[in-house]
């Protein structure tokens, strides 16, 4: 080797080279034998909610927007919101919601919700957090 030394390169690249080959080959074998098995990715049908139950209507909207900062039980890293009536009426909850939280729940952005289902959210709120 001392005389040739790129032989030692070429042959640490193609040895790479063929291993990365050989690996993108299984993981895309995988994907597909993943897939067949999942039934080619097709995803359970979505549930209806009732759009005249303003209860059904707030527990969607808050799952859909509201649970990735404040939990399922409402005691999430962005806001502890269990007794939530105790310090807040309705058209507070909604204008929170609406216009974000201002000065005091600064972590709480504007303009998630339309006002119809920040209303819808703030009944389901008011009585899921008793």
């Amino acid at each position: 080797m001392r005389g040739k030394p790129l032989y030692g390169y070429a042959a640490i690249a193609v040895v790479g080279l063929t291993l990365m080959l050989v690996l993108s080959f299984v993981g895309v074998n995988e994907k597909n034998a993943r897939l067949a098995l999942e039934g080619e990715g097709e995803q359970p049908p979505q549930q209806t909610v009732d759009t005249t139950d303003p209860m059904a209507l707030g527990e969607q909207a808050y799952k859909s927007t509201c649970i990735g900062c404040h939990g399922g039980n409402f005691d999430g890293p962005m806001g502890n919101l269990n007794g939530l009536g105790d310090r807040h009426s309705k058209d507070d909850i909604i204008n929170i919601i609406v216009q974000g939280g201002g000065a005091d729940y600064p972590g709480m952005p504007p303009g998630l919700v339309d006002a119809d289902k920040a209303a819808a959210i703030a009944e389901y709120l008011l009585e899921a957090t008793k």
